[in-house]
Parts: structure tokens; C-alpha cells; sequence
């Protein structure tokens, strides 16, 4: 039975429906373990998890592949921190439309570490994901603007979108526009407007 469903390609799905079913009983249980037997539940809840991304992600499921993408970005759940796989997956999901993939993705090719260096390439794809409603994006492609990286400088432009991001929650973009403020750069000099972005940030 193992070999037809593994010839299938279904033998994934089913060890990962079953680990599913051992983890939860563990998390059910983790308050009676002693600290060495919690450490294996924890191993085995990893193991868990790391066997359903694998498969999710490569079965084509795109914000699978952009968790996995960030597992080997931060080094998350027992993956090792791994940039050329992170941009790997980022790359998988993006060519699916996800936006967040589509932004950590440009942020490697604004780097240019790990990845040939395209910031035109990194405007498109942030350019996208802003109109996907990925704000943090325009956080970024706010910056592109600002000083003039992979599109034309644009300082108007790019604090329309340093304060859009920054008034939809991006905590990043209220800390730039804050210190914009602070410096007087592109804005006016504003002690109190500082104040009040870091207070929201």
C-alpha cells in the first residue's frame, strides 16, 4: 500500500495528515512532559511542520513555498539559513503572484547579494506587490525613488509612498518617515511630526 501511494505521489500527503495527528496529541500533552521529553515533542513538531511545507510547497502551493522561502531566509523550524534556497522559493511563489514572495525577492535583487543585482527588475515586482495591497512594498519602492534605484529619482513620488506605507501600519515606513522629519530631508524639518511617526511606530 506504501509503494502505490508513494508511485501516486499521495504517500507525502498521508504521512503528513498522520505526523499531523501524533504533533497535535504532543501540544496536548506538553504540559505533563518532563523538560527532556518536551524537547522531543518539540523535535517531532518541527519535523512535522518541515515535512508539510516540503511538501505543500513543492506540490506548487505558492504561500508554502513563500513560508519555506522564509524559513531559509531566517533559518526558521530546524532549516538552515540557506539565501540561494530562500530566493529559490521566493522566485516559486512570485511567478504564482504572490506579493509578500514578490517583495522579499526584490529586496535580493536590490542587495544584490545571493543574486545578480536588477533593481529595474526589483521596482517591477515591488511595483506589483503595492498593487496587490502589500503595503510593505511601498516601503521599498518608496526608497527605489527616493534615491534614484532602478528608476528615476523622484522624491515627490517617493514620499507618497513612504507616507502611504507609513498610514497603513508599516512600522518601518513610520520610523523613515520619522526620521525624514527629524532630518529635514524631502519634508520639512518637524520635531513634533517626528515624534508622533516614532510613537506609531
Amino acid at each position: 500500500k506504501r509503494k502505490v501511494l508513494f508511485e501516486a505521489g499521495h504517500y507525502d500527503y498521508v504521512f503528513v495528515t498522520r505526523l499531523h495527528r501524533v504533533t497535535t496529541a504532543l501540544g496536548d500533552l506538553m504540559d505533563h512532559f518532563e523538560e527532556s521529553e518536551a524537547e522531543v515533542a518539540h523535535d517531532i513538531k518541527n519535523k512535522s511542520l518541515r515535512r508539510y511545507v516540503d511538501t505543500r510547497a513543492n506540490g506548487g502551493d505558492p504561500e508554502l513555498q513563500h513560508y519555506l522561502g522564509d524559513a531559509y531566509r531566517l533559518g526558521l523550524f530546524g532549516y538552515e539559513e540557506d539565501d540561494k534556497k530562500a530566493i529559490h522559493w521566493f522566485e516559486k511563489a512570485s511567478e504564482q503572484g504572490y506579493a509578500e514572495s514578490k517583495t522579499n525577492l526584490a529586496e535580493y535583487l536590490l542587495e544584490g547579494e545571493h543574486i545578480k543585482k536588477d533593481a529595474r527588475r526589483a521596482v517591477d515586482l515591488l511595483d506589483q506587490a503595492a498593487m496587490s495591497g502589500h503595503y510593505e512594498a511601498y516601503c521599498d519602492l518608496a526608497l527605489c525613488f527616493l534615491d534614484g534605484d532602478g528608476v528615476a529619482r523622484n522624491q515627490k513620488q517617493g514620499l507618497k509612498y513612504i507616507e502611504l506605507a507609513a498610514n497603513k501600519g508599516i512600522s518601518r515606513a513610520q520610523r523613515i518617515l520619522g526620521c525624514m522629519y527629524y532630518e529635514g530631508e524631502v519634508v520639512d524639518n518637524d520635531l513634533s511630526a517626528t515624534i508622533r511617526w516614532w510613537e506609531r511606530a
